[in-house]
């Protein structure tokens, strides 16, 4: 049995390590991109008009 806890308490250690080494903001963009994607096309958006959508918003909210 202590050999399970030993393997399950490297894993988790390793886990952590790899949660350090993301960037959160770079990873919420991405999938938001995705689900960006998806929705447009769901909706019979091209990814041009998408892409304009997206300029509109960004001066409309001052970025």
């Amino acid at each position: 049995m202590k050999q399970k806890y030993i393997v399950q308490y490297k894993n988790l250690i390793l886990e952590l390590n790899y949660f350090k080494t993301i960037n959160a903001n770079e990873e919420l963009r991405k999938v938001e991109d995705e689900i960006d994607l998806a929705v447009a096309e769901l909706y019979g958006i091209s990814k041009e008009e998408l892409g304009g959508f997206k300029e509109l918003m960004n001066i409309l909210s001052g970025k």
